[in-house]
Formats: C-alpha cells, sequence, structure tokens
C-alpha cells in the first residue's frame, strides 16, 4: 500500500503554531512503519497559490493554525482561508478542490480570549 501524501499547512501569528507543526512533523518522520510521509511543509497563502491543484498532489491536508486578536487568521494565512470558503461554497455540480482529501485541523491559542480558537473553528 502507498503512502499518504501529507500537507502540513500552518497559520501563524507569533510562530507558535508554526514551530509545534514543524516540530510534530519532523518527529513523525523519524519513525519507521507509517503509513503516510510528509511530502511538504507551507504557510497558508503558499498553499492558497496552488489551492486548486492540491489534490493532485496530497492525499492529506494537515492545518495548524491560532487566532489572534478578535479571532482573526494569523498574517500569511488569509488567502487560505479565503480559499477555503470559496471551496465551501462551491455547488454540488462543481468539482469542489479538495474533493477526496482527508484533513484535520489542529488549533492553537489561549482560553483568555473570548475568541479562542475562533480561525481554526
Amino acid at each position: 500500500m502507498a503512502s499518504k501524501r501529507v500537507l502540513v499547512v500552518y497559520g501563524s501569528e507569533s510562530g507558535t503554531a508554526k514551530g509545534a507543526i514543524k516540530r510534530i512533523a519532523a518527529d513523525w518522520m523519524k519513525k519507521d512503519g507509517l503509513k503516510f510521509k510528509i511530502a511538504d511543509t507551507m504557510e497558508g497563502n503558499d498553499a492558497a497559490v496552488q489551492f486548486s491543484t492540491l489534490k493532485d498532489n496530497y492525499d492529506v491536508i494537515l492545518v495548524a493554525c491560532s487566532s489572534f486578536g478578535d479571532g482573526y487568521p494569523p498574517s500569511g494565512y488569509e488567502d487560505f482561508l479565503k480559499e477555503l470558503y470559496k471551496a465551501r461554497d462551491k455547488t454540488f455540480d462543481q468539482d469542489p478542490p479538495l474533493d477526496g482529501m482527508q484533513h484535520a485541523v489542529l488549533g492553537f491559542g489561549s482560553t483568555i480570549y473570548e475568541t479562542f480558537q475562533n480561525n481554526p473553528r
């Protein structure tokens, strides 16, 4: 069985989400016998540029993101979030850009803020 190609996309205002997901991905890559491989890690806006072809190059998308301020997306992630919203709004007769991709979201933030996890949600 071929291993799943995982794309890690991050949005990080202070660097916490970026650093954490890069450490997690590096730890995974050290393990033997995994049924997936981290094919690429990139900031959200870089992934947004390739959004329409992501499903051709990857099987799984793992998003690690935080919120800041009043629940806003981190800089460097806004374009990816816009693409996600556009993809959500596509009708069933169109070809959704991430159709068939598995996904997971890892949210970062502090519970002291009222808008905790507003963006990763």
